[in-house]
């Protein structure tokens, strides 16, 4: 049995409750007796709420992280998609940048060549007017072909001086006129005096040896034909261009 007033298990034969001195009636004990045992006294249970708070808690730290991770991603697709953007811009500007300087170059390239057309047309204009006729006296005694009394199948080799020219092509314009009654050979050689004029250094051995002889040549093995031209004046050029087109029209080259 039970007390009624604090509830204390009592023995059965006892009336007084050891715990708070409370006088037991038979009554009394039987009924707080049934009531101990009816309603039994339950300690509230923590735990379940404890659980239920580290589950919110878990969550919502779940929920925050999936949050971080969407920004991120999007942040960085952000800045993939403007880095590309970036990339395709510098590349069409380069573009831009490489057909300006390709149109540029065309642009100079016709402007050269018209300017030589020019020139060249200038050249042989020059050559018909009468100022430019061949005179009766020769500039020196070292201009072989230059009174045109000599004309004579390769007598250069034998006859032109050893610091003499064939012709005074750096000074005077030729015509086709001048360029009759040579043969081939002597043609070519006249040509190829103005390379040697400026040190080309030539292949053939015929010309090597040729020119070789002469006082004033003087051989630059680095000397190419356009080497050469670079150092020609107008008059050479000129006659160089003369010289070719007559032995194309002769059927020479």
């Amino acid at each position: 049995m039970y007390c009624k007033n604090c509830g204390k298990e009592l023995p059965d034969d006892a009336r007084f409750c050891p715990e708070c001195g409370e006088q037991i009636a038979d009554g009394d004990i039987e009924q707080k007796k049934e009531v101990y045992e009816k309603e039994p006294q339950f300690e509230p249970d923590h735990s379940n709420t404890q659980m239920r708070m580290m589950k919110s808690g878990i969550f919502i730290l779940a929920g925050v992280l999936i949050i971080v991770v969407i920004a991120c991603f999007a942040y960085i697709s952000q800045k993939g998609r403007e880095a590309e953007m970036r990339a395709v811009q510098e590349e069409k500007e380069r573009a831009e940048e490489q057909a300006k300087e390709a149109e540029a170059a065309r642009i100079k390239a016709e402007e050269e060549k018209q300017a030589a057309q020019e020139e060249a047309a200038q050249a042989k204009e020059s050559v018909t007017e009468p100022a430019q006729e061949k005179p009766v006296s020769t500039v020196n005694n070292n201009y072989y072909y230059y009174q045109g009394s000599h004309y004579g199948e390769h007598d250069y080799y034998d006859n032109v001086q050893v610091d003499g020219y064939l012709w005074p092509t750096d000074e005077y314009y030729l015509t086709y006129g001048d360029l009759e009654g040579m043969d081939q050979d002597t043609v070519e050689a006249v040509r190829n005096e103005i390379y040697a004029r400026h040190g080309y250094a030539f292949e053939k051995k015929r010309w090597r040896n040729y020119f070789g002889s002469k006082s004033w040549y003087y051989r630059d093995n680095s000397c190419t034909q356009e080497v050469a031209k670079s150092r020609m004046n107008s008059v050479e050029k000129a006659n160089l261009e003369t010289i070719v087109d007559y032995e194309k029209h002769m059927g020479w080259r």
